[in-house]
């Protein structure tokens, strides 16, 4: 009886709020109040009753105190709970489905690691404990993970104050189905978990190429989870005081931040508010498209950096000690949660119009620096967009800014390192700097050239070599001039402007190849 109570009680606040179960424990207390003083009064009746006929009264008061203990534990706890959402500013009560899953964490035992970890090999390189299964396999994506968080150490330091100084441990899993076993997802393959109860991360080796290529981005992506969890605990909290979009967006911040984008891949997702990526369960929900809550939620923590300076997530960290998430944030950034994300989302939505507006400002209307202004805008919420910084580079060009020019070009080849056009466009850049360098960026290009690519790609490294050779051979025009006359090259102020270099650069060189080029 006394159990199905109970049952009944916890079930019932489910559905309740913080009001609504402080006024059904009151009933509770009241009816328990009232059974046991019915209780106390059977007990000092008349002495003709024996022990056997009160003892009943005293399993009464006994299962009625437990019944009130128990119940008021868990309206206790449901307060809990209805205040880590209203924390973090995004509502003002959770559902039932929220309430179970919080349940089934508390009461669920994470997987142990211990029996995983028995009979594998382990290796410790700083304060990073690996454990792996004896094969050259393993040995070589520990130093690639290494070699990956090595390279990130100075941004883990600028924004967590911590580098590679906090134990932690790395589990490689050689057979993918064990991730997947451990840390289910309805959502595809797991390659990588963060578990902050024995600061462990899980990677799986790569089994095909794309994951491959994306490892080191794991393992600096876990990463990122175990200092900002570790930052977090430092200070006193836990991760729950921060909406589940924090974390993600910090840690993909890191992960992502020189990864490009392009204009197709951003019109096709629908941005809504953070509040539907507070938790675990809603960033789930929200994986299909049109919806992309990590990419989402990366994009913002950049701006915010970008915008607030590298201190902001030590400084809301602090904050959040003593208030709310949303009073935290508001204390930082100086301007209310709510207006600040929907400023950001407007203006992602925007970008589409603004790219072209952008281009009809510098083609259509020949107003180069109104055209940058806009580019430097779109730059400040995606600054990893291919057709923002192209059309920067193009500007630059046309301006007669060649140094200018690389640098985005530059920028769009670290965001695209595997994009044989970008090398091709930054291979003809470099002509204003070093023929060697352009060589080099034209040999990329042929690399990693498809099919159709190749036969342009490769037209351009043999343009180039031939110049090469006209250099040695102490003819240098000879070779420009092919090079500046071919489709390669259909920029004017960029023919000008080389022409310009090479002048200065072979002043007592005389050929008639240098003639043409004077008259070009």
């Amino acid at each position: 009886m006394s159990v199905g109570i109970i049952i009944a009680f916890w079930t019932i606040l489910l559905w309740f709020n913080t009001e609504q179960s402080i006024v059904a424990w009151t009933i509770v207390a009241l009816l328990g109040t009232g059974l046991i003083l019915f209780g106390v009064f059977g007990l000092f009746k008349p002495k003709r009753h024996t022990l056997k006929k009160r003892s009943p009264n005293l399993l009464l008061i006994i299962l009625t105190v437990l019944v009130s203990l128990i119940t008021f534990f868990i309206t206790a706890l449901n307060y809990s709970i209805e205040e880590v959402a209203t924390s973090q500013n995004n509502e003002d009560s959770i559902n039932v489905t929220q309430k179970l899953n919080f349940y089934k964490d508390l009461f669920n035992n994470k997987p142990d690691f211990e029996d995983e970890i028995r009979h594998m090999e382990s290796k410790k390189i700083g304060e990073i404990t690996f454990y792996y299964k004896e094969d050259q396999e393993s040995l070589k994506y520990i130093d690639s993970a290494v070699n990956a968080l090595e390279s990130e150490k100075e941004e883990f330091e600028r924004l967590f104050g911590m580098g590679l100084n906090n134990p932690v441990n790395m589990i490689l899993y050689g057979d993918s189905t064990k991730m997947e076993d451990l840390f289910e997802s309805e959502y595809g393959s797991v390659t990588g978990f963060y578990t902050f109860k024995d600061q462990t991360i899980h990677l799986s080796i790569p089994q095909t190429e794309e994951e491959m290529n994306n490892f080191d981005r794991t393992v600096v992506h876990e990463y990122t989870h175990h200092l900002l969890a570790t930052l977090i605990h430092n200070s006193g909290l836990v991760a729950s005081d921060f909406p589940m979009w924090f974390h993600e967006g910090v840690a993909g911040y890191i992960e992502r931040k020189n990864i490009g984008f392009s204009e197709k891949h951003l019109k096709k997702i629908e941005y809504i508010s953070f509040g539907n990526f507070d938790t675990p369960e809603k960033m789930d929900s929200h994986l299909r498209s049109p919806y992309e809550p990590y990419l989402q939620s990366m994009l913002f923590i950049q701006y915010i950096i970008n915008t607030e300076g590298d201190d902001f997530i030590k400084q809301l960290v602090e904050k959040r000690k003593n208030q709310a998430f949303g009073y935290a944030f508001n204390e930082v950034v100086g301007e209310d949660f709510s207006s600040y994300e929907l400023t950001f989302i407007h203006q992602l939505e925007d970008i589409p119009s603004l790219l072209k507006m952008a281009r009809g400002q510098f083609y259509q209307d020949q107003n180069p620096k109104g055209a940058l202004k806009t580019l430097f805008k779109i730059n400040q919420y995606v600054p990893n967009l291919y057709q923002s910084n192209s059309t920067i580079a193009v500007v630059y060009t046309e301006l007669g800014e060649h140094q200018k020019s690389i640098e985005y070009l530059q920028r769009i080849v670290k965001q695209n390192p595997q994009n044989a056009p970008s090398y091709d466009r930054l291979s003809i850049a470099l002509l204003f700097r070093s023929l060697d360098q352009s060589i080099d960026k034209a040999e990329l290009a042929v690399k990693y050239s498809d099919e159709e690519e190749l036969i342009w790609t490769k037209g351009l490294l043999d343009k180039l070599n031939i110049v090469e050779q006209s250099v040695n051979e102490g003819k240098p025009f000879a070779g420009y001039l092919a090079l500046i006359r071919s489709e390669y090259m259909n920029s004017n102020v960029q023919k000008r402007d080389l022409i310009k270099r090479l002048l200065k650069e072979y002043p007592d060189v005389h050929s008639s190849a240098k003639e043409e080029l004077i008259s070009f």
